[in-house]
C-alpha cells in the first residue's frame, strides 16, 4: 500500500473526509428519490377514483396497475399504503428517525400493514450466498449471484 507523507497526510485526510461527504450524500439522495417516487405512485393511485371504484376488497385492480406499469404488486401495493400511512412525506422524514443518516425503503417497509389477506402464519428464513468475482487490485465487483442455501 501506498504510503503518504507525512507533509500530505492533512490534505489527505481532507481529500478522504470530502470523499465520505458526497458518497453519504448521493447515498441519501438516492435513497430519498426512491421514497419520494414511492410515494408519489402511491399518492396518484390513492387519489385515483378508479382505485377507489376498482380496489375496494380486492387486489385485482393493483395487480393490474402493477404489471401495467412493469411493477410486481407488493411495489404497488406498499407504495399505495406508504402515501395513505404517510401523506405528509417531509413530516415523515423529519421524524421517522432523526439519528440515521440514509433512510432506505427497506426501513420504510417495516412500518407497512402487511395485506388483509395475510396474517404471515407460513414464515421461513432464508440463508443467502453471495459469491463475488471481485478484482484484488481495484476492489471492483466484476460479478456477483445470490444463492439461496437450502437449510
Amino acid at each position: 500500500m501506498l504510503s503518504i507523507q507525512k507533509s500530505d497526510i492533512e490534505q489527505y485526510n481532507q481529500l478522504i473526509d470530502d470523499c465520505i461527504s458526497v458518497i453519504s450524500e448521493i447515498s441519501f439522495s438516492q435513497a430519498l428519490a426512491e421514497i419520494e417516487k414511492r410515494h408519489e405512485i402511491g399518492k396518484l393511485i390513492f387519489n385515483s377514483h378508479l382505485y377507489e371504484k376498482y380496489a375496494k376488497g380486492s387486489g385485482k385492480f393493483l395487480e393490474r396497475v402493477a404489471k401495467d406499469l412493469g411493477k410486481g404488486t407488493t411495489w404497488v401495493y406498499e407504495s399505495v399504503k406508504f402515501f395513505e400511512k404517510h401523506p405528509d412525506l417531509y413530516n415523515f422524514i423529519n421524524t421517522f428517525n432523526p439519528d440515521k443518516k440514509v433512510i432506505r425503503w427497506a426501513d420504510i417497509r417495516k412500518t407497512l400493514p402487511a395485506p388483509k389477506e395475510c396474517s404471515h402464519q407460513n414464515t421461513e428464513t432464508e440463508t443467502i450466498e453471495i459469491t463475488r468475482i471481485r478484482c484484488i487490485d481495484c476492489g471492483k465487483i466484476l460479478e456477483e449471484h445470490k444463492i439461496k442455501v437450502d437449510n
